[in-house]
């Protein structure tokens, strides 16, 4: 009966993750348990066993789904530009899908699909020039910084940063009030700081030639 209902609403892999990461993004990943996503899914919770093996697969699945939104054209850009494109797109969906932040801060979620599209980036970096060790670094290095931004973000909203800002005593403390009256808006910030990352590996490659 199980697989019945299942093949009745469409169950598939995909349709899991994709609900599991909505339920983790209005009620929070503490809420994603195999139990309460079936009930969503209006299934028996051992119908979602035959797609995703585990609740670690679960966990590995979701981040798989919230990279695969990550659409960076590697081949058709300098690698510096493919990399920039792939923090920004990352940022952004992650922006999108705060609950799975955590789990791409602590699983590393190498299922079969991510590798593929890990090697189909670390091939086209090296055809730029990067070695593949060093195209790791930098993927993992600017996908740390994204969600590091990210959790920031989520956490501790703007709203709430520039009112603790504005009450900084400019009398008291005039460079740092200078320094907060022409900082960046927080996605220009981002930005300039993967801009600062990336040029730092190019000196790095230019140096080890």
């Amino acid at each position: 009966m199980a697989d019945n209902r299942g093949r009745r609403v469409g169950l598939t892999r995909d349709s899991i993750l994709t609900a599991a990461v909505e339920l983790a993004d209005s009620e929070g990943l503490a809420a994603v348990s195999m139990r309460r996503l079936a009930a969503h899914l209006d299934v028996e919770a051992m119908t979602l066993y035959h797609y995703v093996p585990s609740k670690a697969a679960l966990h590995d699945g979701m981040v798989e789904h919230v990279i695969t939104l990550v659409d960076v054209p590697f081949d058709a850009l300098p690698w510096s530009e493919a990399l920039h494109a792939y923090a920004m797109s990352l940022l952004s969906a992650l922006g999108a899908h705060p609950g799975v932040i955590s789990l791409l801060a602590t699983r590393p979620a190498l299922t079969p699909r991510t590798k593929v599209i890990l090697e189909a980036a670390l091939e086209s970096l090296q055809n730029g020039g990067v070695p593949p060790t060093t195209g790791l670094a930098m993927v993992q290095t600017l996908t740390a910084l994204a969600v590091g931004h990210a959790r920031t973000d989520h956490e501790f909203p703007a709203a709430a940063d520039t009112e603790a800002l504005i009450s900084v005593d400019h009398g008291a403390h005039p460079l740092l009030a200078e320094a907060i009256t022409s900082r960046q808006q927080p996605e220009d910030f981002f930005g300039s700081l993967v801009d600062t990352v990336i040029a730092g590996f190019a000196a790095r490659l230019e140096h080890e030639r």
